[in-house]
């Protein structure tokens, strides 16, 4: 049974629903966003690269786990999950349904 708190957070994963049903997964993991490098302006005309993350949802081989993530690439690994485990599966972050396109 799935309660109301937790059934408003699943419906919110396009092509999630309350009931547990599947949702939109793909296991092409090599295509999830790891986000990108950007230029920011730093001291005296200067700039440096940073990393700039994007969250996706992802899930881990336990069968069980789905978390939200991000790359972090100084370590090589997805946020929330060890070194040495991958994710099996992946969604893109929804964003909010009043955000502008």
């Amino acid at each position: 049974m799935v309660d109301s708190v937790h059934s408003g957070l699943t419906a919110s994963i396009p092509g999630g629903d309350a009931s547990g049903g599947q949702s939109n997964w793909r296991t092409d993991i090599e295509n999830a966003p790891r986000g990108r490098e950007v230029q920011l302006p730093g001291p005296k005309g200067s700039t440096r690269t940073v990393h700039q993350s994007e969250p996706v949802i992802l899930a881990s081989a336990d069968g069980k786990t789905v978390t939200v993530s991000r790359w972090i690439p100084a370590e090589s690994r997805w946020n929330m999950l060890g070194k040495n485990e991958q994710p099996v599966a992946w969604q893109p972050y929804p964003t909010h349904p009043g955000a502008p396109a």
